[in-house]
């Protein structure tokens, strides 16, 4: 049993080094997430890396990649305001390689960021929403940078 628990730990350690490597991509995420919500209609994933930084790894919110370093996240010290933690060994060995594969989620996005068929032009209102978002994030960019974030996400029941 000794053996299981070491290759389990290299393997978190070894997906957590993966992850902190693709720091130049991640930090493509908050400007892609911008520009794809609002395309079809609007994302809390997408707010969260836009406005803090931090890309929700599963849609649960649960664990996030912290686009700045890298890092794997918890939602314990994200989600109550506070200073994220290094998210739980347990938590990643959840996750197949695609959710924390940066390449992956940057090609969605900018998938996502397409005009739809549907919606064959951008209405005014959601250019200027954007351009607002980008203002107040510090003339966020294609590249997203500390002066971006916006401190820690606080939700509650009614947010």
């Amino acid at each position: 049993m000794k053996r299981f628990e070491e290759l389990r730990m290299a393997a978190v350690e070894e997906m957590r080094k993966t992850v902190r490597e693709q720091v130049a991509t991640w930090r493509l995420v908050p400007n892609l997430a911008l520009e794809a919500d609002g395309s079809v209609g609007f994302s809390d994933r997408y707010r969260m890396a836009y406005t803090y930084g931090y890309w929700d790894v599963n849609g649960r919110m649960s664990v996030f990649v912290d686009l700045l370093t890298g890092e794997l996240v918890s939602d314990f010290g994200v989600l109550g305001g506070n200073p994220p933690q290094p998210a739980g060994d347990s938590a990643i060995m959840d996750f197949s390689a695609e959710l924390l594969d940066a390449e992956r989620v940057v090609r969605e996005l900018r998938q996502e960021a397409k005009p739809h068929r549907r919606y064959n032009h951008l209405d005014q209102d959601v250019i200027s929403w954007r351009d607002g978002i980008r203002a107040q994030l510090g003339g966020l960019g294609q590249v997203y940078r500390p002066e971006n974030r916006r401190g820690y996400p606080h939700f509650s029941i009614i947010d």
